[in-house]
């Protein structure tokens, strides 16, 4: 069946990015404002899709999901469907919320509200529209299983809602770079419409900055529960090569398995503010080849010292890191209610208290590159959250999952000079009390 002559509004700018950079991703995770024109661009999408796919022959007609929070949001995406491509429509049945097309592929639109209505169907390719207000068990139970049987791809399209929630996971697992995901974020500006820019002009003046940025710039906004605050006020200066007399001091999370290492390397001479010039973050390697490689990090920067986690690690680990000539401090991250009893010992809370404190404050500086608004230790940050329980008591949790940058970070902070001009030393567990606390993999843990 040949393309059909529409009569479509072309494309603009950041539709057009979009469609050329989701092209072969499994999961594609678009963050955009009110009124962007996210409806439009899926149904094209999609219509596209099955267009092509019919001029191509194959297996016989494909079926595409459209979900939404609700019936009525489900009905908006049928409703651009009709305005645009009523030409294409062979038949509809509202009672099973479908639309056939005239090359015998189907558009299924369902709410999301009503996960019993999903169960059961398959899908070649799926899109969420609205997501950030879909319900994790829904999307992970009822959504995901349909597109299964082909593999298809999805498009997430929202307006962000804050810093939780499956929506804000699956935009923290295109970030850190997993395989087949994409994430991509644009203002509502985007728009050619000269009314919709006028009133986004005037609803700046008018609104919160944090309900015009979530709404209109579509950015995770930071919300009340926040740990880490005032993160742009630790942004500054830029990666340094070493220089000759100054001071450096690293700090490490040790990953192990599938986990992360990620060293941090900052310039102490002069004081606060501590300059952030350095990251080496890797994983995949063995303990031995972890030591040559922080040792090298170390090296280059004048023989800087090394405050490393050594929950889970161990004296062997830092052993070989002194046999190698390391100057390496170890320190043992305790669970809330235990003693730290030492310099070498501290709790999780107080770890990251002090580097909450430090950023707010501005007492480290940390360049853009490493903490823009899509890189992967600002996506780790801006995912802790602080958590109180019915009893009065206080957790801190990481909703996106991945720590391994936050605690590189919080190493090398509470291995900073402090008021006495002290800093951390080694402490004195056995491997058996390190065993006991659990090792060093703190995802999805409460802190």
């Amino acid at each position: 069946m040949p393309h059909l002559s529409l009569s479509l509004p072309a494309y603009h700018a950041g539709q057009k990015l979009l469609r050329q950079q989701m092209q072969g991703k499994q999961v594609t995770v678009a963050i955009v404002g009110r009124r962007w024109g996210k409806t439009f661009f899926a149904i094209n999408e999609i219509v596209e899709d099955a267009l092509d796919a019919h001029s191509r022959g194959g297996s016989g007609p494909r079926r595409y999901g459209w979900f939404a929070p609700s019936i009525d949001a489900a009905n908006r995406g049928w409703d651009e469907f009709d305005r645009w491509f009523s030409s294409l429509e062979a038949r509809s049945v509202r009672s099973e919320r479908f639309v056939e097309l005239l090359c015998g592929c189907r558009i299924y639109f369902l709410s999301a509200a009503s996960p019993a209505s999903i169960r059961g169907h398959g899908f070649h390719r799926a899109v969420i529209d609205e997501g950030a207000w879909i319900l994790a068990k829904v999307y992970e139970r009822a959504i995901l299983p349909t597109l299964a049987d082909e593999d298809g791809p999805l498009l997430i399209i929202t307006t962000p809602a804050g810093r939780k929630g499956w929506v804000w996971e699956e935009w923290c697992r295109a970030v850190k770079g997993e395989p087949g995901y994409l994430h991509f974020n644009r203002p509502s500006i985007d728009n050619p419409n000269p009314k919709v820019r006028i009133y986004i002009a005037k609803r700046k003046e008018r609104m919160s900055k944090t309900a015009y940025d979530q709404e209109f710039l579509g950015l995770f906004t930071e919300d009340e529960a926040a740990l880490f605050r005032g993160i742009d006020n630790a942004v500054g200066g830029m990666l340094e090569q070493p220089a000759p007399q100054m001071a450096y001091l690293s700090g490490a999370d040790l990953g192990k398995s599938q986990s992360w290492t990620v060293q941090y390397t900052a310039r102490v001479s002069g004081g606060a503010p501590y300059q952030i010039v350095n990251e080496d973050r890797f994983q995949l390697m063995d303990w031995p080849d972890q030591v040559r490689r922080a040792k090298e990090t170390c090296y280059r920067y004048n023989g800087a010292p090394l405050v490393v986690d050594a929950t889970g690690v161990g004296d062997a680990v830092l052993s070989m890191m002194r046999d190698a000539g390391m100057a390496v401090r170890g320190v043992k991250i305790l669970p809330a209610g235990q003693p730290t009893g030492d310099l070498g010992r501290v709790r999780r809370h107080d770890l990251l208290d002090e580097l909450a404190l430090k950023i707010a404050n501005g007492q480290i500086r940390v360049p853009k590159d490493l903490m823009g608004p899509e890189t992967q230790l600002r996506v780790e940050l801006e995912s802790f959250a602080v958590d109180i329980d019915d009893e009065g008591r206080t957790k801190y949790r990481s909703r996106s999952g991945n720590t391994d940058c936050v605690f590189g970070l919080a190493l090398l902070a509470h291995g900073l000079p402090k008021g006495a001009g002290r800093s951390v030393t080694s402490g004195q567990m056995s491997r058996e009390e390190i065993e006991d606390l659990g090792g060093n993999n703190f995802l999805e843990e409460e802190f």
